[in-house]
C-alpha cells in the first residue's frame, strides 16, 4: 500500500456489507486522482470530509482507500544509534534485579539488609557486565 496525501473531492454512500465482524458501511471516496472503496463501522463516517486534506493509504490492486492517521505519517526510526541502554531499559533491569534480590531473600539466600546490595550487583552484571563478589549473606554460593 502506498501512503498519500490529497484533498477529498467526493464522498458517495455505496450501501452496506455484512461480514463476520458485523455490518460495515461502504463509501466510494475520491481523493486527488484516486477513487476507491472505504469501509466504516459508522453509518455517518467522519474521517473524510469534502474539501479537507487527508493522509490515506491507497491500494490500487483492490481499489481501496484507508484513512491514515497523520501521527503515523512519519517514517519509523530506530534507536539503534544510541550507545547503551536507555533510561527505560535501565529501569526495567533494575526492577527485575530488585525482584530477584527479594526472591533470594525469600528463599533464605540473604538478609533483608542486603537486598538492595544484591539488586545492585545483579543490575550491574546485566547492564555493565561487572561481576562482583556478593555482600555478606546467609548463603555465599551465588554465581558472582
Amino acid at each position: 500500500m502506498e501512503i498519500k496525501k490529497g484533498i477529498v473531492k467526493n464522498i458517495q454512500a455505496d450501501g452496506t456489507w455484512k461480514s463476520d465482524y458485523g455490518l460495515f458501511y461502504r463509501w466510494e471516496i475520491s481523493i486527488g486522482n484516486d477513487t476507491g472503496l472505504y469501509l466504516s463501522k459508522e453509518e455517518n463516517q467522519s474521517r473524510f470530509v469534502i474539501g479537507s486534506e487527508v493522509s490515506y493509504q491507497w491500494d490500487g490492486a483492490k481499489n481501496r482507500i484507508k484513512y491514515q492517521n497523520p501521527e503515523y505519517d512519519k517514517p519509523f526510526t530506530s534507536n539503534d544509534k544510541q550507545s547503551g541502554p536507555s533510561f527505560r531499559d535501565e529501569l526495567i533491569v533494575k526492577q527485575n534485579a530488585l525482584t530477584n534480590a527479594v526472591q533470594l531473600f525469600a528463599n533464605g539466600g540473604c538478609k533483608v539488609e542486603s537486598i538492595t546490595d544484591h539488586a545492585e550487583i545483579f543490575a550491574n552484571w546485566v547492564l555493565k557486565g561487572e561481576k562482583q563478589q556478593s555482600p555478606k549473606s546467609n548463603n555465599n554460593d551465588l554465581p558472582f
